[in-house]
């Protein structure tokens, strides 16, 4: 499965991998090959696309960021992970990035809670720096 779905590109083929992803997910055991599938759909994160002019499939930016979401705080297997990727894209100077970043922590806060704990103080500087940081660019 893995080999079969790294790499994709194609926006169609990425909801229907993230969607089965839940699958293999919610219903097989991914103890073993956990980081492997973290890998293959964290690549993704975050998120760069926009539709093409007049889309005949109607696949938006949304429906990517949300589907792949969905995948990375999916399992408390994901959380060793996926934490030091949003704080790093967290501190990206993509806006998009960033929002993407607090809205997969928030997302995932409930799996990942016991990592979360474990790192707090990290994870609250690093939020509370870009909030100080937005607020000082927001003021010039």
């Amino acid at each position: 499965y893995i080999q079969a779905i790294d790499g994709e590109k194609d926006p169609r083929n990425l909801l229907i991998i993230f969607k089965s992803s839940l699958l293999v997910i919610h219903h097989l055991p991914i103890d073993n090959f956990a980081e492997d599938l973290f890998e293959v759909s964290a690549c993704y994160f975050p998120i760069d696309f926009t539709p093409p002019a007049n889309d005949p499939h109607h696949i938006t930016r949304d429906d990517l960021v949300n589907s792949l979401r969905s995948v990375l705080c999916a399992t408390h297997l994901f959380a060793e992970s996926c934490l030091p990727l949003l704080m790093e894209k967290l501190s990206s100077d993509v806006h998009s990035a960033k929002i993407d970043s607090l809205l997969t922590l928030a997302a995932g806060s409930e799996v990942y809670r016991r990592v979360i704990l474990e790192h707090l103080e990290q994870v609250w500087a690093t939020i509370r720096n870009e909030v100080n940081m937005s607020c000082y660019l927001f003021s010039e």
